[in-house]
């Protein structure tokens, strides 16, 4: 990231790594919903970026659909760390990320792994081009309430990673 002030306009710019990968919305569309294994494969390469992320004492704040790349092998690939850390720097619209902001976003990928839908409303990020998740009296549906199959312990964590204070039944 590089500013040059003084100029009486502000510029900066932000280079960024090209990686050659479909954004998750993309992938979904194409693949269709994931398995839990999949679905939990995916979601580990993206937490693992953001610990080693938060270990160094950042946060993404801007985990969603188009900034999660899924390479020809699998890798999974989380973008645009750069492009958010810029709009917090400038008093864009990043506004102040935390540890848990970007807890609850990867949930959100989670349930979008598994339903091919975006969880609206349950996170600020953009869906991309995925459809928003259904809600009923209030609340999301749960990623098991809108694809059977699920196993109950991810949808009991996917749902506590979107809304904390809601308990789906286990048993």
């Amino acid at each position: 990231l590089e500013a040059r002030p003084g100029r009486g306009n502000d510029v900066a710019y932000v280079i960024g790594e090209w990686v050659d990968g479909d954004p998750l919305d993309a992938h979904l569309e194409e693949v269709g919903a994931l398995a839990a294994v999949d679905a939990a494969d995916v979601l580990r390469q993206a937490a693992d970026a953001l610990t080693a992320a938060h270990a160094a004492g950042l946060t993404h704040g801007r985990v969603h659909p188009r900034n999660l790349l899924i390479t020809a092998s699998g890798r999974v690939r989380l973008t645009d760390a750069h492009v958010a850390a810029a709009l917090r720097g400038t008093g864009g619209t990043g506004g102040t990320a935390s540890v848990a902001d970007d807890t609850r976003d990867l949930a959100a990928v989670l349930y979008a792994l598994v339903t091919r839908r975006w969880p609206a409303g349950a996170t600020p990020q953009p869906a991309g081009s995925l459809q928003a998740a259904p809600h009923e009296a209030g609340h999301l549906l749960t990623a098991r309430q809108l694809r059977a199959g699920v196993p109950r312990a991810l949808d009991h964590v996917v749902t506590r990673g979107l809304e904390p204070t809601r308990l789906p039944a286990l048993g």
